[in-house]
């Protein structure tokens, strides 16, 4: 798993032209980990990935995700491209545009790799487009 999490960091650096001196840990969590931490408690959680906004060296990766194909190599990928923003500080504005603005640069890196690897990208990053920050 560390030679997928240091592929996937190259690729996040290549990609997203951030750049870290630390390769984040991968960590297996279970749905319930997720429903508990990400989604509020619901149990209809669709996470299979999550880099918090706290911070920290760890991304939290479904456990039941397969790791031998693109699309979920992807979900890792996304995951990372967050680590770098956290840090390159470009956690440090709260802002709801801040935040839409990241998350559409993860996403950015990820159809970029599926589409590198020959993956058809459909629905990724779709809902993020449609976002808008109130005013």
């Amino acid at each position: 798993m560390d030679t997928l999490v240091a592929i996937l960091f190259s690729y996040a650096v290549l990609l997203s032209n951030l750049h870290s001196e630390s390769i984040p840990n991968l960590v297996l969590m279970p749905k319930q980990f997720f429903v508990d931490h990400v989604c509020y408690g619901s149990v209809n959680c669709k996470v299979a990935g999550w880099f918090p906004e706290t911070g920290g060296e760890n991304i939290y990766i479904l456990d039941t995700l397969n790791l031998t194909n693109e699309v979920a190599d992807s979900i890792i990928l996304h995951e990372i491209v967050h680590y770098l923003q956290f840090k390159n500080g470009m956690y440090n504005d709260k802002s709801c545009e801040n935040s839409l603005a990241l998350e559409r640069q993860a996403y950015g890196v990820q159809k970029e790799y599926l589409l590198r690897e020959g993956v058809v990208a459909n629905g990724v990053g779709l809902t993020v487009v449609s976002m808008h920050c109130e005013t």
